[in-house]
């Protein structure tokens, strides 16, 4: 007599397995047998856990990177931010001096034509 188990896994990421124990019985009543049963169960459950494991270590590294890449769209964000302010300000400051120069200006006519 042959017991097989068989379960199929999904991951998270959709990737299938199929996870198979079999084992040959000379005596289905034996108790040797019934270990050897109960033997493939843990042997399936282990193998069940770590698939598990698995599915969850690639759902927290995902995590991380994707926290890491919101971080970094944040940080870009804020220095976008700053540029656009400091550019802002360059270009009041520069309306400021033209402003300045061109009040000057008049006076600086007003002096050539003078000889001074």
């Amino acid at each position: 007599m042959k017991a097989s188990i068989t379960v199929h896994v999904e991951s998270l990421w959709t990737n299938r397995a199929e996870l198979t124990v079999e084992a040959e019985l000379d005596n289905p009543h034996s108790e040797t047998n019934e270990k050897v049963v109960s033997l493939m169960f843990d042997a399936m459950q282990r193998m069940c856990e770590e698939a598990r494991g698995e599915n969850e270590r690639v759902l927290f590294s995902q995590r991380a990177l994707n926290e890491r890449h919101l971080q970094i769209d944040a940080r870009e964000e804020r220095l976008d931010e700053r540029e656009r302010r400091v550019e802002a300000r360059e270009h009041e400051e520069r309306d400021d001096y033209d402003d300045a120069d061109a009040r000057r200006e008049p006076e600086r006519e007003v002096h050539a034509q003078h000889g001074q």
